[in-house]
């Protein structure tokens, strides 16, 4: 992130709108010793579940606030 990395997860959502959806419904950030970003392609629906899509190794700097990633375009969905 401090590099200017971005994550692109868009492709991965199914039905999402940033006007009416809540992003946590969607996007995980799981952290341990590493950063997991975990998706759930619709959201709070039935036909997917959460799924580790990123592991970023050693790496436990990144917010795991997803609102805020997707304000500051780091996660861009």
């Amino acid at each position: 992130v401090a590099e200017g990395d971005k994550i692109d997860i868009s492709d991965l959502l199914t039905n999402y709108n940033s006007d009416t959806d809540d992003i946590s419904d969607f996007v995980n950030i799981a952290q341990g010793y590493n950063t997991t970003i975990q998706v759930d392609r619709d959201g709070a629906g039935t036909d997917y579940g959460w799924d580790n899509v990123l592991r970023l190794q050693n790496e436990t700097s990144i917010s795991t606030d997803e609102n805020q990633l997707v304000s500051d375009g780091v996660l861009i969905v």
